[in-house]
């Protein structure tokens, strides 16, 4: 016996098997979506450690999860803006606690993909104190960061620049930071 005459005997007709199908496609699809949206470092959340996976501060960003500021070395982190990133500009690199709540305000707000999987770029538009507009970009690594052979969680913040002047999210992903 096959599974259309069982179904058959079960009174369900072509129509009903169809939608059968039809709801299981969109079950599947549904899954496949949930996978996609959820980083897959939600299984390892953020944890501090030695050194450069030492956790000195975490954001909250819109989605509800705890973004990290780590330590981090030359290539991210806390050091990796003391020394102006990957461009060497102190200026426009702070870690001043205005600095830090403008990062606050961007990781709160929506993110595009960044540069490389994983990324994520956030953004806030806003004013200084003088008066002067300027533009938060704050960049994301959602990749987990393993430290001698521990898995740390996902690495967080990576940079944090801002540019004068009011711009797009997308404009924070092609500046150099």
């Amino acid at each position: 016996m096959t599974a259309s005459t069982d179904m058959a005997k079960k009174g369900l007709g072509r129509a009903s098997r169809r939608k059968l199908a039809g709801a299981a496609m969109i079950l599947a699809a549904t899954a496949a979506l949930v996978a996609v949206a959820t980083p897959a470092s939600a299984l390892t959340p953020p944890r501090s450690g030695p050194g450069a996976t030492n956790i000195i501060q975490s954001f909250r960003n819109g989605g509800g999860w705890n973004v990290p500021f780590r330590t981090g070395n030359n290539s991210f982190g806390e050091q990796h803006i003391r020394i102006g990133g990957s461009t060497g500009n102190t200026a426009n690199h702070e870690l001043s606690s205005f600095a830090k709540t403008q990062w606050g305000e961007a990781i709160s707000k929506p993110w595009i993909t960044g540069r490389f999987p994983g990324a994520e770029v956030y953004s806030h538009q806003y004013k200084t104190p003088g008066g002067t507009n300027r533009t938060m970009c704050v960049v994301v690594d959602t990749n987990d960061y393993t430290y001698a052979n521990s898995n740390y969680g996902y690495k967080g913040i990576i940079t944090a620049f801002w540019i004068n002047g009011h711009y797009s999210t997308a404009t924070c992903n092609s500046s150099p930071g």
